[in-house]
Order: structure tokens, then sequence, then C-alpha cells
């Protein structure tokens, strides 16, 4: 059976100050999920990974791991302008 794999929001404004929590939901269970960030004309870079179910803070976001491991989420409790651009999440599948 082939992972299902579903982030939301799809798209997402915000302003400067506010917070927002993206969602990233596996129809298969994963140790670890990386949540990565690209600016327009940038590669994508890391900006967190979670594999357990403390929260980790980094760069002012908080990953949170749920669902038994078919869930997380990714919060940034006061958003910045440099927040701009795509999130992705990804799952360690081995």
């Amino acid at each position: 059976m082939d992972a299902q794999i579903f982030q939301t929001p799809a798209k997402l404004e915000v302003q400067e100050g506010s917070s927002f929590i993206l969602m990233c939901n596996y129809s298969m269970q994963y140790r670890t999920y990386f949540w990565y960030h690209q600016r327009p004309g940038e590669p994508p870079s890391l900006t967190l990974s979670i594999s357990s179910q403390e929260d980790q803070n980094s760069k002012g976001f908080v990953a949170k791991y749920l669902e038994n491991g078919k869930e997380s989420h990714l919060h940034r409790p006061k958003a910045q302008f440099q927040d701009s651009g795509s999130y992705f999440c990804a799952v360690d599948a081995q």
C-alpha cells in the first residue's frame, strides 16, 4: 500500500506577529518528521525535525508529533516577514 500524504492548509496568509499552524498527515506511521521552509529563489532548508511526542523548538517554530506517528504540526507563534515562502513536510520511511 502506498502512503497517502496530506499537508494543510495548501495556502495560508498571515499578518506579521500573528500565529499559524501547518499540519502534515500520513496514512502510515513514521518515526521522524522533517519540516522544510523554502524562500522564493532559494533551496529548501530544514526548519525542524521531530521523532517523539515531546515538542521540538527551533528558530521560533514549534513542532509536534501526534496521532501515533501519523501526524505532525508546525506552529509559529509569532510570524515574521522572513517566514514567507513554501513549507514542506517529509518523513523518514526506514
